[in-house]
């Protein structure tokens, strides 16, 4: 499967921040140079599109878009798209593998979490013991992280409203294509991340070796040159929650085999570190 990451051109620390991680985790990139109002000719997308939505935004749509375009003509069936200031998990690879050789069917799977919480569905398929994807049944936000299938990024590129929202909802919003439900799966745990999210701090001293040499989440940094201590008390509440997770699963399970339901809970959707 194909991994494309989208870069401004004079973004070289986050260029420098995605190929640290790319070389200690064994993936090969293939960079797109995103699209800038500087290289767009507006007048002549409102040609063929509806456009309501300012140029960052616009711009970040028309970057994505570029690359299903270059998707369709492709043979590959699935491809994921990562945006440059995303936290990448070690179980990556191997994730990917095993959803290409399981030949799993989907249209629009999204990798990246936020810390949100979010009411899920059943499992539609289990990739092992810890990997899961599911449905949820919120809004998400965000195009940091997500594989999208050749079909449906055809389905994409034909409708008109593309530019009348911002990207996120177009994809992970309910009434888009119909039901958003029928449309996109999250994978749990996560395997991705925003910087912003799980570190902060700018990208400048952003060093991935000694971040990612042991457990990607064994360090977190608020200043990158500087350890962020977890309480003690703290690492304790958040290791029994995963636990108390659990126990609550088993009777939501179970009522959501009688009744057919979707959730009652929230769940949190914690990065696979």
């Amino acid at each position: 499967m194909k991994i494309y990451y989208i870069n401004i051109d004079n973004r070289v620390d986050r260029k420098n921040f995605i190929h640290q991680q790319s070389k200690l985790l064994d993936l090969e990139l293939n960079r797109i140079s995103a699209i800038t109002p500087n290289k767009i000719n507006l007048g002549k997308i409102k040609e063929q599109y509806k456009v309501r939505i300012g140029p960052g935004e616009l711009c970040c749509a028309l970057s994505h878009r570029f690359i299903w375009q270059k998707i369709v003509k492709s043979k590959e069936s699935y491809a994921l798209i990562l945006e440059d200031d995303i936290v990448i998990s070690k179980h990556l690879k191997n994730i990917l593998n095993k959803i290409t050789s399981s030949k799993i069917a989907f249209k629009l799977l999204r990798i990246e979490t936020r810390n949100e919480s979010v009411r899920f569905g059943d499992v539609r398929f289990t990739l092992d013991e810890r990997f899961k994807i599911r449905r949820t049944y919120n809004n998400a936000v965000g195009t940091a992280g997500y594989i999208i299938s050749r079909d449906f990024c055809k389905t994409l590129l034909n409708n008109k409203n593309l530019f009348t929202k911002p990207l996120d909802h177009i994809l992970f919003y309910k009434n888009n294509f119909g039901d958003v439900q029928g449309q996109f799966l999250q994978i749990f745990p996560a395997l991705a991340i925003p910087y912003d999210d799980f570190y902060g701090g700018d990208f400048g001293n952003f060093n991935a070796k000694r971040i990612m040499s042991s457990s990607i989440g064994s360090l977190r940094y608020k200043d990158p040159t500087k350890r962020n201590k977890i309480k003690i008390y703290n690492k304790f509440a958040r290791e029994v929650y995963k636990i108390l997770l659990q126990f609550i699963s088993l009777p939501e399970a179970l009522y959501n085999s009688i009744t057919g339901r979707k959730s009652f809970f929230k769940h949190r959707i914690f990065f696979a570190e």
